[in-house]
Order: structure tokens, then sequence, then C-alpha cells
């Protein structure tokens, strides 16, 4: 993600954060660019541990409040899997979860239909 698109992300969260009477700190624009960087959905233990690469003071509580932020600001969105919640911004690529086939690789979209290796396999 280039820089300009970060800096946007960046000034429209610190200006969100200003409406409800919080302050722009470091930890939370560390947990905002983290996330920003990813490119499917991530658990907040996930990225506890990216940003905690970063900046070992990231504490894990500062993560799961800044994503509940990030998500009220309209940045990011929560995601069901299972038990897990997992954390999408608004700029990630895959909109949907995808199957691989474990036999030739190929990706299979839950809602398109049945890849030909996967129907053989189901026939015996």
């Amino acid at each position: 993600m280039s820089d300009e698109i970060l800096s946007t992300k960046d000034q429209a969260f610190r200006s969100y954060l200003r409406t409800v009477g919080m302050k722009p700190t470091g930890e939370r624009t560390l947990v905002l660019r983290v996330l920003l960087k990813t490119i499917k959905p991530i658990s907040v233990l996930d990225l506890h541990y990216l940003a905690k690469a970063e900046d070992v003071k990231v504490s894990y509580h500062c993560v799961v409040r800044t994503l509940k932020l990030i998500v009220t600001s309209g940045l990011a969105t929560e995601i069901r899997v299972g038990a897990i919640t997992q954390y999408k911004h608004e700029l990630a690529q895959c909109s949907h979860e995808r199957l691989i086939c474990k036999d030739c690789g190929a990706t299979i979209s839950q809602e398109g239909g049945q890849h030909d290796h996967v129907e053989e396999v189901r026939k015996e």
C-alpha cells in the first residue's frame, strides 16, 4: 500500500479519535498502520504479534482497544470465522473466504460452484 494511502487513512483515524475525545497515540497509529499493511483478515493475536515486532511496548490490550476504535471509525470490519474474530481493513483485496484444493492447489470460491477435481473426489 502506498505511503499516500497510509497517510490519508491515518489522518482519517486521527480525525475520528479527536471527534470522540481521544488522542492519536503512537501505539494507536502503529496498530492502524500494521493493519493497513495486511492483505487478508487478521486475528487480534496475529496483529499483536506483527505490531510487537515493530515496537515491543505495544500491549495486547492496546491492540484490542485500537481495533475496536478502527472498526467504529469505519476503517475496518469484524469478520467471524467460527469462534475466531478477524479484522479486515476497507482496502483489503479479498472480500470473501476461499478454499484451496489440497491436491492441485487451485483456489475455490465458496459461493462459486465446485472445482472439477473436488467433484471427482466426491463422486468416488
